[in-house]
């Protein structure tokens, strides 16, 4: 109960920010954030780039997974300091899952992120400065429940019904 969970799902680690991303983890030095990590990387990899910032004790590396969906109801904030996304689709299913999102400002990102509503938009998706400053006044769990309450409601455009109506 104590522990905030933050999540990311990637097939790459470089371009997708895991080493931006444990940087601001190492910035942060907050021992109850745990980093589920969850994509085709080899857990050795994973483990070895965690243990060269000293956190691969809040790293957990999960390799592929079949229950995202799962994932997802495990944390407490979806993080993805991404170079590049051709379409944000793993941005909005945290979001629709209800996971508050901290993404970078790619295509389908800016349109759905509702900055203080639903998640944060990173201007530079290279600075783990950026990414410590904009994660640390939202890891009190009283600023992550009220996200996480309001998260699910702002991509009810993007659910497939609508999304079949609307086209």
């Amino acid at each position: 109960a104590e522990e905030i969970a933050l999540l990311f799902v990637a097939n790459e680690l470089q371009r997708k920010g895991y080493p931006v991303l444990l940087k601001a983890l190492r910035q942060l030095n907050d021992p109850r954030l745990r980093l589920l990590v969850i994509g085709r990387p080899s857990k050795a990899v994973v483990m070895r780039l965690a243990a060269a910032f000293g956190l691969e004790h809040q790293v957990m590396a999960c390799g592929t997974c079949s229950d995202v969906a799962g994932m997802h109801a495990a944390a407490d904030l979806f993080v993805l300091p991404t170079q590049y996304e051709a379409f944000a689709l793993a941005i909005l299913e945290s979001l629709g899952s209800g996971l508050p999102v901290i993404t970078t400002n790619v295509p389908g990102a800016r349109d759905a992120i509702c900055p203080k509503v639903n998640g944060f938009i990173m201007n530079d998706p290279l600075s783990s400065e950026e990414l410590a400053a904009i994660l640390k006044p939202i890891l009190d769990p009283g600023s992550l429940l009220s996200l996480s309450s309001t998260t699910p409601g702002t991509v009810e455009q993007y659910k497939w019904p609508n999304v079949l109506g609307r086209y």
